[in-house]
């Protein structure tokens, strides 16, 4: 039992300060506010990334020229026709592969194996997966394009596909790519189609150039699972052969 001594001890002793507690006129921020911030601060660095490998770039080319004229410099008369003259024949050589390069492209967009990006699904991913998207776009066009023998690619339902799913400013549209603002439905015949899923039951064994192939979207969404089955009446689903055995690595 305590003393009255002990109490009035206890009730004049200073209190505690909570060293949790927030400062004065602090205001915790909603996860929307956390969120924005957190983009606006990585908009900051990939724009101070950016920059940096500007710079770097301006840099490198300004190291090059420098290296090219003492190196030049260096040369005899006949040395530097020399040197022009294999200068010219390669860049005439890169034209001429850039040339081929596009009348390839050309030809698959008129008469080529159809294949059909489906971004409708764009608006159900979140902006990670929409900028994984962009990217995966990005490297099936280049893929594409350096293929020797490319295919007639098309991106479906440019209309609703939220920005952050395309490449930044709005490089798909030099690409030779056909851009399609409908739903791909709108556009190709549903008996067409041939939806590749990795759920199929079917290998895709052989390419029929009047089929049109619709690859799932990577990660694919919740939606994707029933694309299929939304034209299962109509539509054909596959999945693509696995890929070759790799050969053992001869031991020496």
């Amino acid at each position: 039992m305590q003393t009255p001594q002990a109490n009035d001890a206890s009730a004049a002793a200073p209190a505690v300060p909570d060293r949790y507690a927030p400062p004065p006129g602090f205001v915790r921020k909603t996860k929307a506010e956390k969120r924005e911030l957190k983009a606006a601060k990585m908009r900051e660095l990939r724009g101070e990334w950016r920059r940096r490998e500007r710079e770097g770039r301006r840099k490198q080319v300004a190291q090059r020229a420098a290296e090219r004229g003492a190196m030049l410099e260096r040369m005899s008369e006949e040395e530097r026709a020399d040197f022009w003259r294999a200068e010219r024949a390669e860049k005439e050589r890169l034209e001429q592969e850039k040339r081929e390069q596009n009348e390839r492209l050309d030809a698959a967009l008129s008469d080529g194996v159809r294949v059909v990006v489906d971004l409708s699904y764009g608006a159900t991913m979140n902006l990670k997966e929409q900028r994984s998207l962009a990217r995966q776009l990005g490297r099936c066009w280049g893929a594409n394009r350096r293929a020797p023998a490319p295919v007639a690619l098309h991106l479906a339902s440019m209309q609703r596909c939220p920005a952050p799913c395309l490449p930044q400013d709005g490089d798909h549209k030099r690409w030779k790519v056909r851009l399609l603002d409908e739903d791909l439905e709108h556009h190709f015949s549903p008996s067409d189609l041939v939806f590749l899923s990795p759920d199929a039951d079917e290998a895709l064994t052989c390419v029929d150039k009047s089929k049109v192939l619709a690859p799932p979207p990577q990660p694919p969404p919740p939606a994707a699972a029933t694309a299929a089955a939304r034209n299962k009446s109509s539509t054909v689903t596959a999945s693509l052969p696995p890929p070759p055995p790799s050969l053992p690595t001869p031991v020496a």
